[in-house]
């Protein structure tokens, strides 16, 4: 959902919105308040978020390599339809974090 700024004539105030497009004009039932036109705003993802990302990453890829290893000794046996997906999957991951 994108953000809109609104001007109110009567307090001198500029406030944000959050809203859905269908719903942006609303805040304009008020005569006293104005959409702005300005710039689109970029979010950012927080650092956080990257470590909690990188996480799951890590974890997925060590679950993948024992999957891998049960499957070389013979403790396992996946299925071969899977392994050509798990083989796909990992090409995407290889090429996006490249």
């Amino acid at each position: 959902m994108p953000l809109y700024e609104y001007y109110n004539k009567k307090t001198k105030k500029v406030f944000t919105e959050y809203l859905p497009i269908r719903d942006r004009k609303k805040p304009l039932k008020d005569k006293d308040v104005e959409l702005l036109i300005t710039a689109p705003r970029l979010s950012t993802i927080d650092r956080s978020e990257h470590g909690a990302r990188d996480q799951m990453l890590q974890t997925a890829r060590r679950g993948m390599k024992q999957r891998q290893i049960e499957d070389s000794v013979g403790i396992r046996k996946t299925p071969e339809w899977l392994q050509e997906k798990t083989e796909k999957k990992l090409q995407k991951i290889r090429n996006v974090s490249s």
